[in-house]
C-alpha cells in the first residue's frame, strides 16, 4: 500500500468525521477512536495492480452501539462498490467496505470492533 493510499484513507476518515490514526493512537483518548493497518497481497498480474485489506480497529469506552453507529458511517461512505479516485502520484484507487467483526475484550467498559476495507491501487510502473 502506498503512502498516497494511506493519505487517501486518512482524508476519507476526516471527511466522515471519524477519529482515526494509522498504526497506533497517539492523541488524547476519546470515547471512540479508530486505528488502521493493512495486509498487502502480492499480485501475479502485470497490470500494476496492488491489492490490500485495510483493517480499521475501533475502540470505545462508551458502548459497542457507538462503534456500530460509526461502522455504518464507514460502510455507507465506502459502500459495496467502493469509492474511486486518482491519487497525487497518478495511481488509481478503489476502496470498498468488505466486512466487520466485533473483537472480544477482557476489560470491562472497553469495546472493540474491526472493519475491513478492500483497497485496490493501479500503478503505472
Amino acid at each position: 500500500m502506498t503512502g498516497d493510499a494511506l493519505g487517501y484513507i486518512n482524508r476519507c476518515m476526516e471527511k466522515i468525521r471519524i477519529l482515526y490514526q494509522y498504526l497506533y493512537w497517539s492523541k488524547d483518548l476519546n470515547n471512540n477512536f479508530w486505528v488502521g493497518e493493512y495486509i498487502e497481497s502480492e499480485t501475479m498480474d502485470e497490470d500494476g495492480k496492488l491489492q490490500s485489506v485495510f483493517i480499521l480497529t475501533g475502540t470505545s469506552t462508551s458502548s459497542m452501539i457507538s462503534l456500530e453507529t460509526e461502522k455504518e458511517k464507514i460502510r455507507s461512505y465506502f459502500g459495496k462498490y467502493g469509492k474511486t479516485d486518482i491519487l497525487p502520484n497518478g495511481s488509481g484507487i478503489a476502496v470498498s467496505y468488505a466486512s466487520s467483526v466485533p473483537i472480544r475484550t477482557d476489560e470491562e467498559g472497553i469495546y472493540r470492533l474491526q472493519v475491513n476495507l478492500n483497497v485496490t491501487e493501479w500503478r503505472d510502473e
